[in-house]
Protein backbone atom coordinates (compact mmCIF):
# COMPACT_ATOMS: atom_id res chain seq x y z
CA UNK A 1 0.00 0.00 0.00
CA UNK A 2 2.03 2.90 -1.30
CA UNK A 3 -0.64 5.58 -1.11
CA UNK A 4 -0.19 8.30 1.44
CA UNK A 5 -2.75 8.32 4.22
CA UNK A 6 -4.66 11.49 5.08
CA UNK A 7 -4.24 13.28 8.41
CA UNK A 8 -7.77 12.20 9.38
CA UNK A 9 -6.82 8.55 8.90
CA UNK A 10 -3.59 8.97 10.88
CA UNK A 11 -5.37 10.71 13.74
CA UNK A 12 -7.87 7.89 14.23
CA UNK A 13 -6.08 4.71 13.24
CA UNK A 14 -2.36 5.17 13.70
CA UNK A 15 -0.96 5.69 17.18
CA UNK A 16 2.19 7.77 17.11
CA UNK A 17 4.77 7.68 19.86
CA UNK A 18 4.09 10.31 22.52
CA UNK A 19 6.33 13.37 22.44
CA UNK A 20 9.03 13.70 25.05
CA UNK A 21 8.39 15.80 28.13
CA UNK A 22 6.27 15.98 31.22
CA UNK A 23 2.91 14.21 31.34
CA UNK A 24 0.89 16.71 33.36
CA UNK A 25 -2.45 15.16 32.42
CA UNK A 26 -1.32 11.65 33.40
CA UNK A 27 0.20 12.89 36.66
CA UNK A 28 -2.87 14.95 37.52
CA UNK A 29 -5.52 12.34 36.70
CA UNK A 30 -3.67 9.50 38.42
CA UNK A 31 -3.01 11.63 41.50
CA UNK A 32 -6.63 12.75 41.73
CA UNK A 33 -7.96 9.19 41.39
CA UNK A 34 -5.61 7.69 43.97
CA UNK A 35 -5.91 10.72 46.28
CA UNK A 36 -9.70 10.42 46.34
CA UNK A 37 -9.48 6.66 46.76
CA UNK A 38 -7.01 7.01 49.66
CA UNK A 39 -9.08 9.72 51.34
CA UNK A 40 -12.28 7.68 51.09
CA UNK A 41 -10.58 4.53 52.37
CA UNK A 42 -9.18 6.42 55.38
CA UNK A 43 -12.55 8.01 56.08
CA UNK A 44 -14.54 4.75 55.83
CA UNK A 45 -12.23 2.56 57.93
CA UNK A 46 -13.42 2.33 61.50
CA UNK A 47 -11.05 2.46 64.41
CA UNK A 48 -8.48 4.89 65.71
CA UNK A 49 -7.36 7.60 63.32
CA UNK A 50 -3.70 6.83 63.93
CA UNK A 51 -4.25 3.32 62.51
CA UNK A 52 -6.04 4.58 59.38
CA UNK A 53 -3.23 6.84 58.18
CA UNK A 54 -1.05 4.08 56.64
CA UNK A 55 -3.98 2.68 54.67
CA UNK A 56 -5.11 6.02 53.28
CA UNK A 57 -1.76 7.71 52.62
CA UNK A 58 0.04 4.49 51.73
CA UNK A 59 -2.58 3.52 49.18
CA UNK A 60 -2.66 6.87 47.48
CA UNK A 61 1.04 7.71 47.55
CA UNK A 62 2.69 4.36 46.87
CA UNK A 63 0.45 3.22 44.02
CA UNK A 64 0.58 6.45 41.99
CA UNK A 65 4.17 6.04 40.69
CA UNK A 66 3.36 2.47 39.69
CA UNK A 67 0.88 3.81 37.12
CA UNK A 68 2.63 7.08 36.18
CA UNK A 69 6.22 6.00 35.51
CA UNK A 70 5.60 3.45 32.68
CA UNK A 71 3.57 6.03 30.76
CA UNK A 72 6.36 8.61 30.68
CA UNK A 73 9.56 8.75 28.64
CA UNK A 74 11.73 11.38 30.30
CA UNK A 75 12.47 12.21 33.94
CA UNK A 76 10.47 9.22 35.08
CA UNK A 77 11.58 9.30 38.71
CA UNK A 78 10.55 12.92 39.22
CA UNK A 79 7.24 12.54 37.45
CA UNK A 80 6.38 9.52 39.61
CA UNK A 81 7.55 11.33 42.75
CA UNK A 82 5.42 14.41 42.03
CA UNK A 83 2.43 12.21 41.25
CA UNK A 84 2.75 10.35 44.56
CA UNK A 85 3.25 13.58 46.54
CA UNK A 86 0.20 15.17 44.90
CA UNK A 87 -1.94 12.08 45.59
CA UNK A 88 -0.91 12.23 49.25
CA UNK A 89 -1.86 15.91 49.50
CA UNK A 90 -5.28 15.20 48.00
CA UNK A 91 -5.80 12.28 50.41
CA UNK A 92 -4.86 14.46 53.43
CA UNK A 93 -7.22 17.23 52.29
CA UNK A 94 -10.04 14.69 51.97
CA UNK A 95 -9.24 13.18 55.36
CA UNK A 96 -9.49 16.59 57.00
CA UNK A 97 -12.59 17.58 55.00
CA UNK A 98 -14.53 14.39 55.74
CA UNK A 99 -13.33 13.61 59.25
CA UNK A 100 -12.12 16.85 60.82
CA UNK A 101 -12.86 15.81 64.41
CA UNK A 102 -11.23 12.42 63.93
CA UNK A 103 -8.06 13.43 62.07
CA UNK A 104 -7.24 16.96 63.30
CA UNK A 105 -5.94 15.76 66.72
CA UNK A 106 -3.40 13.45 64.98
CA UNK A 107 -2.21 16.01 62.43
CA UNK A 108 1.42 15.67 63.60
CA UNK A 109 1.30 11.92 62.95
CA UNK A 110 -0.21 12.55 59.53
CA UNK A 111 2.62 14.95 58.68
CA UNK A 112 5.29 12.45 59.82
CA UNK A 113 3.62 9.65 57.88
CA UNK A 114 3.47 11.88 54.81
CA UNK A 115 7.22 12.54 54.98
CA UNK A 116 7.92 8.82 55.49
CA UNK A 117 5.76 7.87 52.53
CA UNK A 118 7.53 10.51 50.39
CA UNK A 119 10.74 8.55 50.88
CA UNK A 120 8.89 5.38 49.89
CA UNK A 121 7.43 7.11 46.82
CA UNK A 122 10.92 8.14 45.72
CA UNK A 123 12.12 4.52 46.07
CA UNK A 124 9.16 3.08 44.16
CA UNK A 125 9.48 5.72 41.43
CA UNK A 126 13.17 4.88 41.05
CA UNK A 127 12.51 1.12 40.92
CA UNK A 128 9.69 1.55 38.39
CA UNK A 129 11.93 3.83 36.32
CA UNK A 130 14.68 1.19 36.20
CA UNK A 131 12.12 -1.47 35.25
CA UNK A 132 10.56 0.72 32.54
CA UNK A 133 13.98 1.59 31.09
CA UNK A 134 14.90 -2.10 30.99
CA UNK A 135 11.63 -3.07 29.28
CA UNK A 136 12.04 -0.28 26.71
CA UNK A 137 15.58 -1.45 25.89
CA UNK A 138 14.42 -5.07 25.68
CA UNK A 139 11.49 -4.13 23.42
CA UNK A 140 13.84 -2.23 21.07
CA UNK A 141 16.21 -5.20 21.00
CA UNK A 142 13.38 -7.63 20.18
CA UNK A 143 12.12 -5.32 17.42
CA UNK A 144 15.62 -5.12 15.93
CA UNK A 145 15.95 -8.91 16.11
CA UNK A 146 12.55 -9.31 14.42
CA UNK A 147 13.55 -6.98 11.57
CA UNK A 148 16.85 -8.82 11.19
CA UNK A 149 15.08 -12.18 11.10
CA UNK A 150 12.58 -10.94 8.51
CA UNK A 151 15.43 -9.74 6.30
CA UNK A 152 17.02 -13.19 6.51
CA UNK A 153 13.75 -14.92 5.56
CA UNK A 154 13.26 -12.96 2.32
CA UNK A 155 14.49 -14.51 -0.90
CA UNK A 156 16.30 -12.41 -3.51
CA UNK A 157 13.10 -12.30 -5.56
CA UNK A 158 11.33 -10.55 -2.66
CA UNK A 159 9.09 -13.45 -1.61
CA UNK A 160 8.98 -14.62 1.97
CA UNK A 161 10.18 -18.16 2.62
CA UNK A 162 7.75 -19.86 4.97
CA UNK A 163 10.11 -22.65 6.05
CA UNK A 164 7.54 -25.43 5.74
CA UNK A 165 4.36 -23.66 6.90
CA UNK A 166 1.63 -21.94 4.96
CA UNK A 167 0.78 -19.31 7.54
CA UNK A 168 -2.56 -18.32 6.03
CA UNK A 169 -4.19 -21.75 6.00
CA UNK A 170 -2.24 -23.58 8.71
CA UNK A 171 -1.36 -26.42 6.32
CA UNK A 172 2.10 -27.87 6.00
CA UNK A 173 3.85 -27.06 2.75
CA UNK A 174 6.92 -28.81 1.44
CA UNK A 175 9.28 -26.17 0.12
CA UNK A 176 12.36 -26.82 -1.87
CA UNK A 177 14.77 -24.28 -3.23
CA UNK A 178 15.19 -24.20 -7.00
CA UNK A 179 17.68 -21.56 -8.00
CA UNK A 180 16.87 -18.33 -6.20
CA UNK A 181 13.15 -18.90 -5.60
CA UNK A 182 11.35 -21.43 -3.37
CA UNK A 183 9.06 -23.85 -5.16
CA UNK A 184 6.09 -25.37 -3.37
CA UNK A 185 5.45 -29.04 -4.19
CA UNK A 186 2.27 -30.25 -2.41
CA UNK A 187 0.00 -29.36 0.43
CA UNK A 188 -0.63 -31.80 3.30
CA UNK A 189 -3.21 -31.63 6.02
CA UNK A 190 -2.07 -32.54 9.50
CA UNK A 191 -5.26 -34.46 10.13
CA UNK A 192 -6.30 -37.63 8.36
CA UNK A 193 -9.18 -37.26 5.94
CA UNK A 194 -12.44 -39.08 6.62
CA UNK A 195 -13.57 -41.35 3.80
Amino acid sequence: MAEQKSSWFRSFFVIDAPPLGWRYKTIGLTSIVFGILGGLVGWRISGAAINNIPQSLGLSMLFSPYFIVPRTKTQRVWQGFIGGALAGIIAVILLFALGWSKYWPVRASIAMSYVGFLIGVLGIAWAMSMLSNWTDRRREQLDADKVKKEKQNVSPAGQAITRGRNLASGRVRKVKQVGDEPVSTRMHHNKKRKR
